[in-house]
């Protein structure tokens, strides 16, 4: 008799898939500043109407980094008197607070916050303002902000001053922008493929009989 051994084998692949999701926060830039436009306002005097009602042209555009603008030192294309200046974007609170507006101006301000009048001194003077009602602010929330200068005759200029709980400061460059800063979130995720081979040996015996 004699015997035969045969070697078999099978493969037995085992795959497994592992995944992580992992969110991630992602702070979208601004361009810092406000969007600035100045309106030729000749023929009108104090409190006079806005461009949309009195159709008087742009003389130009440009952006400031804050409201707190000396124009008889530096005047925008060339006006010194008889102009309108529109300040338009958003500011922002690094803190949680009620924050208290003053704009002082020499002449006139109209100030909007989110599209709501929170103070309308549109009247010609020779500097002071008016504290406006406190706004409640989120920290690093923005809100959309329209500010209104006008001026008639003799000096030119205009700031904005906030407290949020510190006493009076010009409002800082910092907390100007263009546009509003979002947050978002992102979701990324990482895999990884294992395989596993086995191999297995079987026999045969083979008896011959004479």
């Amino acid at each position: 008799s004699h015997m035969r051994r045969h070697r078999g084998a099978w493969m037995f692949w085992v795959v497994a898939m592992f995944a992580w999701f992992a969110p991630t926060t992602v702070r979208a830039t601004s361009e810092p500043g406000l969007d600035v436009t100045v309106y030729d306002n000749n023929g009108y005097n104090s409190a006079p109407p806005l461009p949309a009602e009195s159709g008087v042209p742009v003389v130009g555009t440009t952006t400031q980094t804050d409201i707190n603008h000396d124009f008889d030192n530096e005047p925008l294309f060339g006006m010194y008197e008889d102009f309108l200046v529109k300040y338009e974007g958003y500011i922002t609170s690094s803190v949680d607070a009620e924050i208290i507006f003053y704009p002082h101006a020499d002449d006139g301000t109209k100030f909007y916050l989110d599209g709501v009048l929170i103070d309308d001194n549109w009247v010609d003077k020779s500097g002071g303002g008016n504290e406006t009602l406190p706004q409640s602010f989120t920290a690093n929330v923005p809100r959309q902000i329209t500010y209104w200068y006008y001026e008639n005759g003799g000096g030119a200029w205009t700031t904005l001053y906030w407290d949020n709980g510190n006493g009076f400061e010009v409002v800082p460059e910092s907390a100007f922008t263009k546009t509003e800063t979002v947050n978002t979130t992102t979701t990324t995720s990482t895999s990884t493929t294992s395989t596993t081979t086995s191999t297995t040996t079987t026999s045969t015996t083979t008896t011959t009989i004479p």
